[in-house]
């Protein structure tokens, strides 16, 4: 190359050929670019290179054999360079140095030469244009958070995740290939937030697998759980990623959590799977800001760690939202009277057709029984419904009334005219009427709509999407620290010491029925501490909110309304009570070769401690026996591990300063 360079002079060096190739170069690098945010015009641009380059082609006419010069010459080269192309791509004749035919031939070669590579780069090279153009946009080595689909979910926790203004890297999806992203509002805000936004699939940037965090949030979860899978299946890098995968309101739990089990156990140790539910978000925040206990109606003795009181609960929609709400509702009402007997709760199910949201009373038939569940059909909002609802429900001492249909507009409504109805009975709906309210710009609406009338702000809202995918109980995971904690304890000695690499390690393995009972726990410790009087302020900065009060001196009632508690996690899940007999556990143990364990949920979905908490005793009594004749150990006594539960050091260190707000 050097010496073709010094065999020209500088006349050839400002030919018009060498322009033609420097404009053309540049024409390239812009056209790659253009073709990067609209890849659609890929496809349309180089038909009309193709057409454009025909007509060119057509139009140069068949010269009369080229003289050829012996001296090496900068014209000679392009000449030597476009009998290769003629070579290639079919020619009407060689290169002949005159004024019309130099800008024919160059114009032809040009377009032939940019067809061909736009072909490959859409077909092959996508991930090297993308590749470029993040690095011409300066994002460096930094960790970045990637996030796969673009909406309000994402740019909520991506306000919270950003380390930098180089830092969030947004993949658009494909489906704005064919808009114009300059006039979306939403990249506008993007870019003035100083991320970056690239346009592609998941196999056209998989080198961006390497980011810190990965989050498939959109509003499609079997398309979430596909786009993960292509990310994670060819990863091979050897720092932790985390993935969080967003699934739907109807997908099918076992299939997707035991999926995000395989990877977190199995398939890849520097991936951890983190599936995100709105409707466990949600129901998780709405009893964090207004647990049972503080239920109108409900009086806590602390003398004796007792409750006074019914829980009667009106729930209003039974899609995925308020089933969720009714299993965690239950179980954060599980507490024992001054009697020694469970506090009574029931609940009321009212929607159009509560069997067509998966039929919860053949799933969940002990919690349907134990826990007084009835199911109406009635079309919310219609003139029956109101009609049934002044003539049956209006009456009854309810004390936490939850409307959760499936749209605000139609939850504010019910709400407000359900309060509307209590004032007119001179009846106060204050902490006893909520609506699941998901747009957080939704007040300005409430303004306009209820301004001036009495209810305007009767009754409470719930389940904002700003709350509910914020950066904190996503990302940093305050809401799991003490339930790490807890997964830690579980088969550790009572005095040996915490590591938290060790108990990271456990959570990343464990189960996520496993995780989902450790986070149960740990959130139904803060009621257990109210029973006892310590004043648990979510929004303190440190962890000083227990009095000098010793919580060992109620140490029973505590375990056993941890026992309540626990068995109803488990019935509201559909799994039942195993009542084995002596004969049973022996052939188990004779066929297994192993320790028989009171947990049979992989196998019967059934469980042997499922009983009152003083039959506890009589279940050790069935399975130690047989297990000694086998030569296993005794295992700890099932009564102990639920004041294990109590003495843990998760539940002394929570305060809970760990989950404030």
């Amino acid at each position: 190359m050097s010496l073709m360079v010094a065999a020209c002079n500088w006349d050839a060096v400002v030919s018009r050929e060498n322009i033609a190739c420097i404009v053309g170069l540049a024409m390239f690098a812009a056209f790659l670019c253009f073709a990067m945010k609209r890849r659609v015009w890929m496809v349309v641009g180089g038909v009309l290179l193709f057409l454009l380059g025909v007509g060119i082609y057509m139009g140069v006419p068949i010269p009369a054999p080229a003289s050829t010069a012996s001296a090496p010459s900068c014209d000679n080269w392009l000449g030597a360079f476009s009998k290769s192309l003629s070579a290639f791509y079919p020619s009407r004749g060689e290169y002949e140095h005159n004024f019309s035919q130099s800008y024919l031939y160059w114009l032809f070669h040009l377009f032939a030469i940019l067809y061909v590579t736009a072909i490959v780069v859409m077909l092959f090279g996508a991930e090297f244009v993308n590749r470029g153009f993040l690095l011409c946009r300066k994002i460096g080595r930094r960790p970045l958070n990637v996030f796969w689909g673009f909406g309000e979910e994402a740019k909520t926790i991506a306000k919270g995740v950003a380390e930098g203004p180089n830092s969030v890297v947004f993949v658009m999806p494909e489906k704005r290939l064919w808009t114009s992203l300059s006039d979306d509002e939403d990249v506008h805000e993007v870019a003035r937030s100083g991320w970056k936004w690239i346009v592609g699939k998941v196999d056209d940037v998989l080198w961006l697998s390497n980011a810190k965090r990965h989050f498939f949030m959109g509003k499609d979860g079997h398309k979430n759980v596909a786009d993960a899978e292509a990310l994670i299946r060819p990863y091979k890098g050897r720092h932790q990623i985390s993935v969080y995968v967003r699934i739907g309101a109807t997908a099918d739990d076992d299939v997707l959590y035991k999926w995000a089990d395989k990877w977190n156990k199995e398939e890849n140790k520097n991936v951890e799977v983190i599936i995100v539910r709105e409707e466990s978000l949600v129901s998780r925040r709405f009893l964090l800001d207004n647990p049972m206990l503080s239920c109108p109606r409900i009086k806590i003795d602390t003398a004796n760690a007792t409750v006074s009181g019914d829980f009667k609960v009106l729930l209003l929609g039974f899609g995925a939202q308020g089933e969720m709400l009714l299993n965690d509702m239950i179980c954060d009402s599980q507490y024992l009277t001054s009697a020694g007997s469970p506090v009574w709760f029931e609940a009321h199910v009212i929607d159009r057709d509560c069997a067509a949201y998966g039929g919860y009373e053949e799933i969940c038939p002990e919690a349907v029984s134990r826990y007084n569940i009835k199911f109406e059909n009635q079309e919310i909002g219609s003139s029956s419904f109101w009609r049934f609802f002044k003539a049956e429900m209006l009456k009854r001492p309810y004390n936490r009334i939850v409307v959760c249909l499936r749209d605000d507009r139609e939850n504010i409504y019910v709400a407000s005219d359900i309060a509307r109805l209590y004032r007119e009975m001179h009846l106060s709906p204050s902490g006893i009427v909520f609506a699941r309210v998901r747009d957080s710009l939704i007040d300005a609406y409430i303004d306009s709509t209820f301004k001036g009338e009495v209810s305007k702000r009767a009754f409470m809202q719930f389940g904002a999407m700003s709350e509910t995918y914020s950066f904190g109980n996503i990302v940093t995971r305050k809401w799991e620290k003490g339930a790490i904690w807890l997964n830690g304890d579980w088969g550790m000695d009572r005095n040996a010491k915490h590591d938290e690499a060790k108990d990271a390690a456990a959570w990343k393995s464990a189960p996520f029925f496993n995780k989902e009972s450790s986070r149960a726990s740990f959130f139904y410790q803060r009621n257990l501490l109210k029973l006892i009087g310590y004043h648990v302020d979510e929004k303190s900065d440190d962890n000083t909110c227990f009095n000098d009060n010793d919580p060992m001196n109620h140490l029973d009632v505590l375990a056993e309304d941890e026992h309540l508690r626990w068995m109803a996690f488990h019935f509201v899940r559909g799994i039942k009570a195993w009542k084995p007999s002596a004969a049973e556990i022996e052939e188990v143990a004779h066929r297994t070769g192993k320790e028989v364990r009171h947990n049979r949920i992989d196998e019967l979905n059934a469980h042997a401690d499922l009983v009152p908490y003083a039959d506890l005793p009589k279940v050790d009594a069935l399975f130690d026996p047989v297990n000694a004749r086998h030569g296993y150990p005794r295992e700890k006594e099932t009564q102990e591990k639920d004041k294990g539960f109590i003495r843990s050091e998760a539940m002394k260190r929570s305060g809970l300063g760990i989950m404030k707000s």
